[in-house]
């Protein structure tokens, strides 16, 4: 080994004995630099103060992780990131003060934190990464603000002093057990513009009895409120009206039927409510009123292919439904023309003569329509034309 080799192993051991030294009698520091490198401070158990100069731009991954003392800190303004598991473990932070100007909460930031009772996301943060809150048992307010875009998986699981909640507008996505096994979670509030609530969103959230899912929502997975004691989900106005309507509150059980999340989504995706508005034949409408009747016998395995089923039929009958009307003014041309010499088909026909003709054309439409639909909807038929 040479002697640069010995003398940098020597420095290396040195430094070493010095940190474990610092980690173990340090308990304030202040910091001047831009950035605080990854690990900087990780197992410092005995820090319990840290001041931040206006410069801090970016903190580290677990930066300050394991620091067990740690009492409190107060993020400047144009600090951006927080990088992943920078806090995670300070299981004596008590306040966490963030900066206006943040934008990123890395994943497990904050995991752990089991004091933490507090937390106000800044509007500059657009997406709270997966675990940055997890198991922060201690965590009772926490304020969301407009501006935020994405819930990652399990950002506030576990936070079992959690009591409520509200999700502002520009939230997109609630993903994979955002706020599972928050089981003092009474309250939540849903504003218009979630699109999505991802799986075992609120799973194991044995306090909610009631939530209101609002008219944005598209996307419910059929386990995002596994094992809760929902009683009520009440959906925008036009499911509601709809589901009644359709007879569909026989089994609806107030929107908690194992199969209405499933039903509900199929609804809203595929715009059933308007479809079924713009059917005229009573024959028509009793039939999917019948295929939404049956959804609660579908077993889970077929229940998309049911779905798939009662939208294909539903936009044949809307392909269908101006095919009387269209019938009607075929045959009272054709009868025109055939019960007139040629040279007269061009003259002005007289309003008796109209209504005779037509009078014959809806006798005649009367007789042909139900056979002719008949036909065109039936299996036979739709399982060997493609296009018509």
């Amino acid at each position: 080994m040479s002697s640069d080799e010995e003398s940098d192993e020597e420095y290396n051991f040195i430094y070493a004995m010095v940190e474990r030294e610092f980690r173990r009698v340090i308990t304030e520091v202040h910091i001047e630099d831009r950035v605080i490198a990854n690990r900087a401070f990780y197992g410092w158990t005995c820090l319990r103060t840290v001041s931040f100069s206006d410069r801090l731009d970016l903190i580290g991954e677990s930066a300050f992780r394991r620091c067990s003392s740690l009492r409190s800190i107060n993020i400047p303004r144009y600090v951006r990131v927080i990088n992943n598991w920078a806090f995670k473990d300070c299981v004596g932070l008590l306040t966490a003060d963030l900066g206006e100007g943040l934008e990123m909460i890395g994943a497990g930031a904050f995991s752990r934190c089991r004091s933490l009772h507090r937390i106000n996301i800044p509007g500059a943060v657009i997406s709270i990464q997966r675990r940055a809150f997890s198991c922060c048992s201690g965590l009772t307010i926490l304020i969301l603000n407009d501006g935020l875009v994405l819930i990652e998986e399990r950002a506030f699981a576990r936070c079992t002093s959690l009591v409520s909640i509200e999700v502002p507008p520009t939230v997109m996505a609630i993903n994979l057990e955002a706020f599972s096994g928050c089981m003092h979670l009474r309250t939540v509030t849903i504003r218009n513009g979630l699109k999505k609530i991802g799986r075992r969103a609120f799973s194991y959230c044995r306090s909610i009895v009631s939530i209101k899912i609002p008219p944005s929502v598209t996307d419910i997975a059929h386990d995002a409120f596994k094992e809760c004691s929902l009683t009520t989900v009440v959906f925008c106005d036009m499911i509601e009206e709809f589901v009644s309507e359709t007879l569909m509150r026989d089994w609806w059980n107030q929107g908690v039927h194992e199969k209405c999340l499933s039903t509900y989504c199929f609804l809203v995706q595929c715009n059933i409510p308007m479809s079924v508005d713009n059917l005229t034949q009573r024959m028509w409408l009793s039939d999917i009123h019948g295929m939404l009747q049956r959804i609660p016998s579908i077993s889970y395995d077929n229940l998309q292919s049911y779905f798939n089923s009662i939208n294909k039929k539903l936009n044949l009958y809307n392909t269908l439904k101006d095919v009387p009307a269209l019938l009607e003014l075929v045959i009272w041309k054709l009868t025109i023309i055939t019960e007139n010499d040629e040279d007269d088909i061009f003259d002005i026909l007289s309003a008796n003569t109209k209504t005779q003709y037509r009078v014959g054309s809806l006798g005649m439409v009367k007789l042909i329509v139900p056979q002719v639909l008949s036909f065109l909807t039936s299996d036979e038929y739709n399982s060997t034309t493609r296009v018509w």
